[in-house]
C-alpha cells in the first residue's frame, strides 16, 4: 500500500488534527519540559497565523518494559486549559535498554477511538524522540512490527511526521525506521517528513513551524 501524498494547502476551513507522540523516557527531559512550557501556546499561535480548524492532543509512549509504555494523556481537543494540564503530565524516566516502544504506540493511535480523531479530518502524528523502536514490540499482548505499523496508519489513512532529536539523534536505527514510516504514510520516497538534528529546547515551536510552513 502507498498513502497519498499529504498537502494541507492553505485553504480556509482545513480540518486537521494533530496528535502529539512524545518520547517520555529519561533522555528526553529538555524536549518535555519544553512541550510543558510551550505546547498550548505555539497551538495558539498555528491557529491565528492559519485558517485551519485544527485540533490536537498529547500522547506518549516508553519503554516495553516501563509499567506505562503507551498513554494517551488527551484526545483530540482545542481546549487550552485539557492541553495545557495533559502537558503537565509528562515525566520523563524510564525507558529500559536503548530501543523503545513506539511501533506499538504509532499502531494504536491509528486504531483507538480513545484518540478522538474527528470526522472528516486530516490525521497527522507528530512523532519526536532519540532512539529507534523495538521490532518486533510486544505490549499487552500486541506484537507489532515496522511494516506492520505501516500497514495499520496505512489503512487509517493517518499520516506521520517525525523528528529525530539530539544529541542521540538515532529515531532511524538501522532500519531506517522514521524515514520508512513517514515516506510510507505520505506516499514518498525522499525522506520529506523526517527531520534529524532536532534541538530538544525548542522542539514544540520546530514541529508547529514544520507542520504549517513544510508540510503544505
Amino acid at each position: 500500500m502507498k498513502g497519498p501524498h499529504l498537502n494541507i494547502g492553505s485553504d480556509a476551513g482545513f480540518k486537521v488534527d494533530i496528535m502529539l507522540l512524545a518520547d517520555n523516557t529519561g533522555s528526553m527531559g529538555s524536549a518535555i519540559n519544553d512541550v510543558k512550557a510551550n505546547f498550548v501556546s505555539a497551538y495558539q499561535q498555528l491557529l491565528t497565523s492559519t485558517d485551519w480548524d485544527a485540533e490536537v492532543g498529547v500522547s506518549y509512549y516508553k519503554d516495553s518494559t516501563d509499567s506505562d509504555p503507551f498513554v494517551v494523556l488527551q484526545e483530540i481537543t482545542n481546549d487550552d486549559v485539557l492541553l495545557q494540564s495533559a502537558v503537565n503530565n509528562l515525566n520523563a524516566s524510564g525507558g529500559g535498554d536503548t530501543p523503545e516502544g513506539q511501533l506499538y504506540a504509532l499502531t494504536q493511535l491509528s486504531e483507538r477511538t480513545v484518540t478522538g480523531w474527528r470526522p472528516g479530518a486530516t490525521r497527522i502524528i507528530c512523532w519526536f524522540g532519540d532512539q529507534p523502536g523495538h521490532d518486533p514490540v510486544t505490549i499487552n499482548g500486541q506484537t507489532c512490527t515496522l511494516e506492520s505499523t505501516c500497514e495499520a496508519l496505512l489503512h487509517t489513512n493517518t499520516f506521520v511526521c517525525a523528528f529525530s532529536m539530539d544529541p542521540s539523534n538515532n529515531l532511524n536505527g538501522s532500519e531506517q525506521q522514521a524515514t520508512v514510516v513517514t515516506n510510507k504514510t505520505n506516499g514518498v520516497n525522499d525522506g520529506e517528513y523526517v527531520k534529524f538534528n532536532v534541538v530538544q529546547d525548542g522542539v514544540v515551536d520546530f514541529i508547529f513551524n514544520f507542520i504549517k510552513k513544510h508540510t503544505p
